[in-house]
């Protein structure tokens, strides 16, 4: 039985990491070389199992993430995270890894045209660790330099304990991903 979280496609590795690049090709390789010698292959979503099948996989199905909501949506927040984000400013707020095919680069093309059109009063919340690709997160900064955003309106925590992670999830405003691919945010 395969279980398959997914490798992401390398195209979105390219230009920022030749080594991760080279082993997301591989994986996706050696993917395609597991059809036909598995019983079963399930995705852990229906797009994963799409995937599966395009791979050459004829017995498929979905075997979900197991994910404990509870934790989050019955946990104790920090309070004075909790005050220092109920400051007015409107919170965007994405949970995920800062790799490529999440797209953060658009997140801050997104606070851009909100900054021009809509308010001044906003400020992206990032949780998730920055350092997987680090020319890709060096990238995204020099793009909010680019905008001539002022920096304490994206805000990259890195990863976090849960009660943050309930404290950022209770003060956003607007949850949003952007991932160009299976964008679990998990």
């Amino acid at each position: 039985v395969l279980q398959y979280h997914n490798v992401t496609p390398a195209q979105f590795f390219a230009p920022y990491d030749a080594g991760i690049f080279r082993l997301a090709a591989l994986g996706r390789q050696e993917i395609r070389r597991l059809a036909g010698r598995t019983d079963l292959a399930l995705g852990d979503s229906d797009f994963n199992r799409r995937e599966l099948e395009a791979f050459g996989f004829t017995n498929t199905g979905v075997f979900p993430i197991a994910i404990d909501i509870d934790r989050i949506r019955h946990g104790e927040p920090r309070p004075a995270l909790e005050a220092i984000l109920s400051d007015g400013l409107m919170n965007f707020l994405f949970v995920g890894r800062i790799v490529p095919n999440k797209m953060i680069e658009d997140h801050i093309r997104l606070a851009e045209q909100y900054k021009r059109y809509v308010d001044t009063e906003y400020r992206f919340l990032f949780v998730g660790k920055t350092d997987g690709v680090p020319r890709y997160y060096n990238a995204v900064r020099a793009l909010v330099a680019e905008y001539r955003m002022p920096e304490d309106r994206f805000i990259f925590t890195g990863p976090v304990p849960d009660e943050d992670l309930i404290t950022y999830y209770r003060t956003a405003h607007v949850y949003i991903s952007l991932s160009e691919h299976e964008g679990f945010c998990v």
